[in-house]
């Protein structure tokens, strides 16, 4: 049991070194860490975590029937499911960063200011969500095959090599964003390296769907970076501070369903099989609507 707390709680290991690092910097930027951590880590519950409870125990029944023709079909499908979703969620949090933190935190003694730390720091660490949310469905991978340590171990080297890349980039210009961009940077290397071992030791994972996955998302996903950014020419800078939030946060809505349908509509243009996934939403969302 302890091994699988241990590789499932990484991403709050990373948040406490990040405090520890954090604390050298101004009053607040700690806060701003970890305000910006959490809005993170949202899209890993949703996706990452809900993916990977619900893929392992087919993992696990493939593996105990030495089905390893499933096993690397099923892992293969969920880790291109994964960064299916994650990747446009990525890229609408980082273009309308502000409006969700302005929705969100933006209200009290929450000033503008403070906002725009949390801001720079979250549109760092989106770069590394869709890693982070492919981390949980590798975890189950290895402990469907009974094998705790391999992760463990390799998930604490790349502890240390954001420790490294944290404490390097504290006297560069980039200050304390430093520890968001070495966390994403850490991330990537960490499920690049799980992928690598994972075909070695599930006998022939498919590695080029993934990436082929993962090239094809991350393409449309420009799509929906152009929408939200041309959203952003929307303004609301003039307004009060409660109707700036309010405008925000419906821009951010509006702008996201659009930007999933562009989405959608693009990868269902690259034959992309992962386009089921949101078919079956929506199919469901009809049939709800029409009770």
């Amino acid at each position: 049991m302890l091994p699988v707390v241990l590789g499932l709680s990484l991403p709050s290991v990373y948040a406490m070194i990040m405090r520890y690092f954090g604390s050298g910097y101004s009053e607040g930027i700690v806060t701003s860490l970890d305000l910006s951590n959490k809005l993170m880590q949202a899209p890993l519950g949703v996706f990452g975590q809900s993916l990977a409870i619900g893929v392992f125990p087919a993992l696990s029944q493939f593996f105990a029937q030495k089905r390893m023709d499933l096993f690397r079909d099923q892992l293969a499908k969920t880790c291109r499911t994964t960064l299916y979703l994650s990747m446009p969620v990525a890229a609408v949090l980082s273009v309308l960063a502000a409006d969700v933190v302005a929705l969100l935190y933006q209200r009290g003694r929450f000033t503008a200011a403070d906002g725009q730390t949390v801001v720079e720091c979250l549109v760092l660490f989106c770069i590394g969500i869709p890693a982070w949310c492919l981390h949980p469905v590798l975890m189950r991978g290895y402990f469907s095959m009974q094998n705790t340590v391999k992760p463990i171990m390799i998930g604490t080297v790349t502890t240390f090599v954001f420790a490294a890349l944290a404490l390097g980039f504290q006297q560069s210009p980039l200050s304390y964003r430093a520890l968001p961009l070495a966390s994403s940077i850490a991330a990537i290397g960490m499920v690049i390296v799980m992928l690598v071992a994972l075909k070695r030791d599930a006998e022939g994972l498919d590695l080029r769907t993934i990436a082929d996955a993962a090239l094809k998302s991350f393409v449309a996903s420009l799509a929906v970076v152009a929408a939200c950014a041309l959203a952003l020419l929307i303004p609301v800078q003039q307004l009060t501070s409660e109707s700036r939030n309010l405008t925000g946060g419906i821009r951010f809505v509006l702008v996201g369903l659009v930007s999933i349908w562009a989405y959608y509509w693009i990868t269902q243009r690259f034959g992309m099989p992962e386009t089921a996934t949101l078919q079956r939403a929506m199919a469901r969302f009809d049939k709800r609507k029409k009770r």
